[in-house]
């Protein structure tokens, strides 16, 4: 077994939480938490405080809705599982106890689809390191699609059909432009998807690009009964 290092990484100490990780470490060793699933949660706290911070937010910012949409965005990558918010849970209780936060009071119910959509525009900026102004295009569009297509949040109901339609709809009456925004938004919402088992197969190739073509109003001809009026 190994054990927890004895000090404070150096990614973590200079993030937002950094201030609070022994005290964290203390509040786990507490029930008698090994020391090797001590050492895995100061890492999780570690990627806690750069999410914050890809966010904008320190540590007064942190509470149960926060943490709980940091689990979902973790929970989504491949190989990490292991992040729950029962074993981060007391950093709030530190944070609390020190004053930096206000006594947590019940979280507020988070619909399934405004849950996956959170974390996919936190796993952009986090995970991927996109621009703000992407993910302010991204994350909306992938908010319609989920809600137009699958607003109970499950996403395994999702068919290549499905998604080869959503983009026509969708860019009925947009620019062009617009439109190949929006294809790029839901193959990374799909990618990001499929990653975090969302969804049971790949479906991003489904978003089919437009040309970029513009539509042509030039008359197409008349019919045959219109000819034979003539």
């Amino acid at each position: 077994m190994g054990r927890p290092a004895g000090k404070v990484p150096a990614a973590l100490a200079a993030g937002p939480l950094g201030p609070f990780a022994c005290a964290y470490r203390e509040r786990l060793d507490r029930p008698g938490h090994a020391p090797v699933s001590i050492a895995e949660q100061v890492i999780q706290l570690g990627h806690l405080g750069r999410w914050l911070e890809a966010g904008g937010m320190g540590a007064a910012d942190l509470d149960r809705g926060r943490l709980g949409q940091f689990v979902v965005t973790r929970r989504a990558l491949a190989g990490h599982r292991a992040c729950s918010l029962r074993s981060l849970l007391p950093v709030l209780e530190v944070l609390e106890e020190l004053g930096v936060v206000s006594a947590q009071r019940p979280a507020q119910p988070v619909s399934a689809c405004e849950a996956i959509v959170w974390s996919f525009g936190s796993y952009l900026m986090a995970e991927r390191g996109v621009s703000s102004s992407t993910v302010a295009a991204y994350v909306p569009r992938a908010r319609r699609f989920v809600t137009a297509y699958v607003p109970d949040g499950d996403l395994h109901a999702l068919t290549p059909g499905i998604v080869t339609s959503a983009v026509p709809a969708g860019s009925a009456a947009v620019p062009v432009a617009s439109a190949q925004v929006l294809v790029r938004a839901l193959r990374a919402f799909l990618r990001f998807c499929f990653a975090g088992g969302l969804t049971g197969t790949g479906l991003p190739a489904a978003a089919l690009m437009m040309t970029g073509r513009r539509r042509s109003f030039l008359p197409r001809g008349i019919s045959s009964s219109d000819a034979g009026a003539c």
